[in-house]
C-alpha cells in the first residue's frame, strides 16, 4: 500500500545527530529502510528475515547484519530479533503513529457526541410563553437525545441504576438521591456528563463504570470538584486573663 502523502518530512538536525556514529554504508541502508516504512502507509517498523531486509535496504546480507548491529549499538533505532525475524523500529515514526491514532480516536468520540447531541428542537408545551434557553448548547444537552436508549427515570426515586444518564437532569436526579448526597451545580453536572460520555464511561483506572455504580461515581466527582474538607473543631481558650504568665 502506497503512502497517502507523496513526501516525507525531513529533519536534518535530528538525522545528523542520530546517525553521527554510523558508517556511511549503514546510513544509506537505514535511509532505504525509512523510505520502505513510509511507502507502506507510514508504518513505524519493518520486519523480516535478514535476506528480506537486505532486499528492502538494497544490500547483501552481510552489509544488512552490520547495519543492524550498528543501529542497535548506537541507539539510532529500536532493533529486536526473535526466531530469525528481525524488527527495526523508527522512534520518530512510532511517535507520529501514536499521535495519529490519538487524534483519530478523539475525532471519533467528538462525532459520536455531535450525532447524539445535535440540533434537536424540543416540542413546546405552551406556545404562548415559550422558554428561551440561555444558550444553544444548554438546550441541546438538556434535551433528551433520540439515540439515548433506555430512560433512567423510575417513578419518584429518579434513578433505577440500569442505564447511563443521558441528560443534565438525569445527573442532577442522581446527585439528589439519599445514597449520593452530592451538591452539584448545573454546570458541574453538565461537565460530568460531557466528560464521562467522551471517555465512554471509563474511569481514571481504565475500568468501565457500571450503570449501578454511577451514584458513587457522581459523589466522587462532586467531592473532587468541591474539595470537601471536614470542619475543624473550634477550641475554646477561655478568658485570657486566667492564662498563666499573663500580667
Amino acid at each position: 500500500m502506497a503512502a497517502k502523502l507523496p513526501y516525507i518530512k525531513w529533519f536534518p538536525a535530528d538525522w545528523m545527530a542520530d546517525t553521527a556514529l554510523l558508517s556511511p554504508a549503514t546510513r544509506g541502508i537505514w535511509f532505504d529502510l525509512l523510505n520502505s516504512m513510509w511507502l507502506m502507509d507510514r508504518v513505524d517498523r519493518i520486519s523480516g528475515t535478514l535476506p528480506e531486509l537486505a532486499r528492502a535496504g538494497r544490500c547483501d546480507t552481510v552489509q544488512m547484519q552490520t547495519a543492524i548491529d550498528e543501529l542497535a549499538r548506537f541507539h539510532a533505532a529500536i532493533v529486536t530479533q526473535r526466531d530469525g525475524c528481525v524488527t527495526v523500529i523508527c522512534r520518530r515514526f512510532q511517535r507520529e503513529r501514536k499521535e495519529r491514532v490519538r487524534v483519530a480516536e478523539k475525532m471519533r468520540v467528538t462525532r459520536q457526541l455531535r450525532k447524539c447531541y445535535g440540533d434537536v428542537t424540543p416540542e413546546r408545551k405552551d406556545s404562548s410563553s415559550p422558554r428561551h434557553p440561555s444558550s444553544p448548547e444548554e438546550e441541546s444537552i438538556n434535551t433528551p437525545s433520540p439515540c439515548a436508549g433506555a430512560h433512567a427515570k423510575d417513578g419518584e426515586n429518579g434513578w433505577n441504576g440500569t442505564a447511563y444518564p443521558q441528560t443534565v437532569d438525569d445527573v442532577l436526579a442522581i446527585a439528589a438521591l439519599p445514597q449520593c448526597g452530592a451538591r452539584l451545580t448545573r454546570e458541574q453536572a453538565q461537565q460530568y456528563l460531557v466528560f464521562r460520555m467522551a471517555s465512554d464511561w471509563i474511569d481514571a483506572a481504565g475500568r468501565k463504570i457500571a450503570p449501578g455504580r454511577i451514584v458513587w461515581d457522581v459523589k466522587k466527582w462532586e467531592m473532587s470538584k468541591n474539595e470537601r474538607k471536614p470542619a475543624k473543631p473550634k477550641i475554646d481558650y477561655g478568658d485570657p486573663s486566667t492564662w498563666g504568665g499573663v500580667n
